[in-house]
């Protein structure tokens, strides 16, 4: 019990960060192996960055992974706007519902730039406009405000 308040301030210290205020683009990466990079990780890293980015700002997602898609990516796949996910969520016994709400909440947000080993039609319907390689972020960036997340999908960002 005693040790409780510093073992959070330990975790805090890692995977948590705070932005000043909302970004006009979050880039969000996940590093490491990409074959354990799965889909829900990859929502995960999405939901911290639409934390801390601007309403219809840019979410850059930056993985070398090619994840297997399931049941919540289907779901996304086959809709045509992030709202219809969401609403079809409600009541739905949907495998990886929550990183189907993850990833729709955060097309809601704002613009999704994805570069991952996904063919670009699928990166597609899911909301995102696929990149081709690492260079094509630069681009997206421009010249508003920039927060980068590194290991995304294990940080929590938040505002003040």
């Amino acid at each position: 019990v005693e040790s409780s308040g510093e073992g959070q301030r330990l975790l805090d210290a890692r995977w948590r960060i705070e932005v000043r205020e909302p970004a006009d683009t979050v880039v969000a990466s996940l590093v490491g192996d990409p074959g354990a990079q799965d889909f829900d990780a990859l929502a995960r890293a999405l939901a911290c960055a639409s934390r801390v980015v601007r309403e219809g700002g840019n979410i850059v997602l930056l993985t070398e992974a090619e994840p297997q898609l399931g049941g919540a990516a289907e779901l996304l796949r086959q809709t045509d706007d992030p709202g219809q996910v969401l609403q079809a969520l409600h009541g739905q016994n949907v495998p990886e519902a929550s990183a189907a709400y993850q990833w729709a909440s955060a097309a809601q947000q704002g613009k999704i730039y994805f570069l991952s080993r996904l063919a670009p039609e699928v990166a597609e319907e899911l909301f995102t406009v696929p990149l081709e390689h690492a260079g094509q972020a630069q681009r997206v960036i421009g010249n508003g405000s920039c927060v980068v997340v590194i290991d995304a999908h294990k940080t929590l960002a938040v505002l003040p």
